[in-house]
């Protein structure tokens, strides 16, 4: 994403949580006690602060990869799925899990060895949703 965000195409920013001072408080812990740890709060803030700026706002976890599925940019990949609906607001994107083969240690470590054994689920479930402004 780093490597994204030099070249211009996206940009990081990170949510902030609230702090308190005393962590022993008898009060309620809203970075623990929210829904997807106000992943949604998150997303909103997102959505005003870029909406006059991006073309395209996507939400997804770091975690998750999200490869433009028949283009070879995302750029290029949003764009044709606008053309294709062009009044819709979104587009949504199924997810798989994969699961891999991790290396034991660093020095261990080979992307083509991980990306060899990778194993898809056939299960397509609820994913990802990309804005257009």
């Amino acid at each position: 994403m780093k490597e994204y965000e030099k070249q211009g195409y996206l940009t990081i920013d990170f949510w902030l949580k609230i702090k308190f001072a005393n962590p022993q408080s008898p009060f309620f812990e809203p970075n623990v006690n929210t829904e997807l740890r106000n992943q949604i709060g998150a997303q909103m803030d997102c959505l005003l602060q870029y909406k006059e700026a991006a073309k395209f706002i996507a939400f997804f976890d770091m975690d998750d990869i999200l490869f433009p599925k028949n283009y070879p940019t995302y750029l290029e990949e949003f764009n044709a799925e606008w053309a294709l609906k062009p009044y819709a607001t979104s587009v949504g994107y199924g997810r798989r899990e994969h699961e891999f083969i991790k290396a034991g240690t660093l020095a261990d470590y080979s992307f083509s060895e991980l990306i060899s054994s990778l194993k898809s689920s056939k299960l397509v479930k609820a994913g990802k949703v990309v804005f257009i402004r």
